[in-house]
C-alpha cells in the first residue's frame, strides 16, 4: 500500500460497454487486437497491459483495455490513442484470483480515507502476469486510484 506521484502515460487502448459475463473475451481480444496494431507500426509498448472501468450499472460495464507506449499513432475505428493522467493515486498490489479482489478494493479504499485522502476519478488495474499463463493463486495485479489530499478543518 502506497501513495505515489506518477506523470501522464500516453497509451493506446480500446473502450466498450459490456455485461460481466463478456468481460474476459473482450479483455482477451482487445489485447490481442492491441498487440496487433503496435507491432504493425513498431510501436513499443512502455509498460504492462491495463484495464479501467469507467461506471458500471447492474448489467453492464464501461471498460477500457490498453497499453501504455512511447508512441501512440493515429489509432483506428476501435484502436485509440489516450493517456493516463499525472496525479497523486494510491496504489495497492493484489496477489491471488480474480475473485478475491473485491477485498484489496475495499482495503484500499478504507486505506484512503484513513490517510486524509479522498478518490477523485479515475480508477485502473495493471496487470503484472499473464492471466493466460499464471496460476489465478499466483496472478499479481496493481490497483490504482487517483486520490487528493482532504481538507481536515472542513
Amino acid at each position: 500500500m502506497q501513495i505515489i506521484n506518477h506523470k501522464s502515460k500516453k497509451t493506446i487502448s480500446v473502450r466498450t460497454r459490456c455485461s460481466i459475463e463478456d468481460l474476459p473475451r473482450f479483455l482477451h481480444e482487445s489485447f490481442r487486437e492491441l498487440s496487433r496494431y503496435s507491432w504493425r507500426r513498431l510501436i513499443l509498448p512502455a509498460g504492462k497491459p491495463f484495464v479501467i472501468y469507467h461506471s458500471e450499472d447492474s448489467e453492464t460495464i464501461d471498460v477500457e483495455a490498453g497499453i501504455p507506449v512511447f508512441f501512440q499513432g493515429r489509432g483506428t475505428a476501435r484502436v485509440k490513442p489516450g493517456e493516463i493522467p499525472a496525479g497523486t493515486y494510491a496504489a495497492v498490489r493484489h496477489k491471488g484470483p480474480y475473485s478475491s479482489m473485491p477485498a484489496a478494493y475495499k482495503f484500499l479504499e478504507e486505506y484512503i480515507q484513513e490517510n486524509g485522502y479522498k478518490r477523485i476519478g479515475l480508477s485502473y488495474e495493471v496487470f503484472r502476469t499473464n492471466p493466460g499463463l499464471t496460476p489465478p493463486a499466483m496472478l499479481k495485479t496493481d490497483i490504482f486510484f487517483l486520490v487528493q489530499k482532504t481538507d481536515k478543518e472542513g
